[in-house]
This record gives structure tokens, C-alpha cells and sequence, in this order.
């Protein structure tokens, strides 16, 4: 298997930050009435910690995700 190249290690990341930066902002709304700017800290740190775990793992990281999301 090949490493993967510039843009797959972009859509990687950007894959991975997007989506826990949605969740976390989705999840945060109620909150975010009183503290926005915390909700918009956690999506941002949630995002590059998920970004940075899909790039290095790939696959596994979202089929892990996916069971993960299964049980809830």
C-alpha cells in the first residue's frame, strides 16, 4: 500500500475536522446561548484532534467512528 499523497492527506484532515466541528457546534447549540465562545473553542480543538487522528489512521479511525456511532 502507497502513503498517501498531499491530497489525500488533505481530504483526510478536512474530513475529520469537519465533521467533529459540526457535532461538537451541534451538540454545543443550547450552550452556546450563554457561552458561544467555548462552543467555538471545543468544535476547533475537536476538530483538529479528530482531523489529526483521521490523517494518521485513515480507515480504521472512521470504521471505529462508525461503531462507535452505532452503539449511541
Amino acid at each position: 500500500m502507497e502513503p498517501p499523497d498531499t491530497l489525500e492527506k488533505g481530504i483526510r484532515f478536512g474530513c475529520g475536522f469537519s465533521f467533529a466541528f459540526i457535532l461538537v457546534a451541534a451538540g454545543g447549540l443550547s450552550w452556546a446561548v450563554s457561552s458561544g465562545s467555548h462552543v467555538l473553542a471545543g468544535a476547533i480543538a475537536a476538530g483538529v484532534v479528530f482531523g489529526v487522528l483521521a490523517l494518521r489512521f485513515g480507515d480504521a479511525f472512521w470504521h471505529r467512528v462508525a461503531a462507535l456511532l452505532r452503539w449511541w
